[in-house]
């Protein structure tokens, strides 16, 4: 995987576009600078448990004794998972209470940083190592792109509309259903080739 590849895989995963109804719905009782508030914080705390799990990823991995193949198998699951409740809404994002300020949860996550977005940043620490920097660019850039939409979401939410949110949600699933299923793949394959 190249930056390019990793940049626009993160960028999908976090999923800025299909969250827009979400952040909208949980922070519609409050006004648009205090929403704006939020929002930032919940972008630096997500931003910053990436980058965590990112830098810990080989860490965690020789610590557990993971295995690279295990890691994309499972996370091929979990982004399916993901994948498919874009796809298909209502498996269960349960919201906050409109009074109550979201803290970290479930803004920074599972929202922006969910598991497939952890998932993906183990695998990508542990199995290319020598690369982090290019992996914390990548991170950095989706984050940003990610940061541009979500930020300004009040006004971009009503500027777009809740059907064209939905509709790119779900084509954006589509997308992962396709990569989820490539990463298990990818993950069998080093299994495969590693034990026969």
């Amino acid at each position: 995987m190249n930056l390019i590849q990793a940049t626009v895989l993160l960028f999908l995963i976090m999923d800025p576009i299909g969250n827009l109804p979400i952040f909208n719905s949980i922070l519609k009782n409050r006004p648009a600078h205090e929403s704006v508030k939020i929002i930032i914080r919940e972008l630096v705390f997500a931003y910053l448990l990436l980058i965590g799990f990112l830098i810990l990823g080989d860490y965690v991995q020789s610590y557990l004794s993971l295995r690279v193949s295990t890691l994309h198998i499972a996370g091929g699951i979990i982004l399916l998972l993901v994948a498919m409740d874009m796809v298909f809404p209502g498996i269960g994002m349960k919201m906050v209470d409109g009074n109550e300020e979201p803290f970290f949860v479930p803004l920074a996550m599972p929202l922006v940083a969910g598991p497939a977005a952890i998932a993906i940043v183990l695998i990508l620490g542990s199995s290319q190592p020598a690369s982090t920097i290019t992996w914390v660019i990548a991170l950095s850039i989706s984050w940003s792109l990610a940061a541009l939409i979500l930020v300004p979401s009040p006004w971009v939410f009503k500027f777009i509309g809740e059907k064209a949110a939905r509709i790119l949600k779900r084509l954006m699933g589509m997308i992962l259903i396709m990569l989820a299923v490539q990463m298990f793949l990818n993950g069998v394959e080093l299994y495969v080739g590693t034990n026969f």
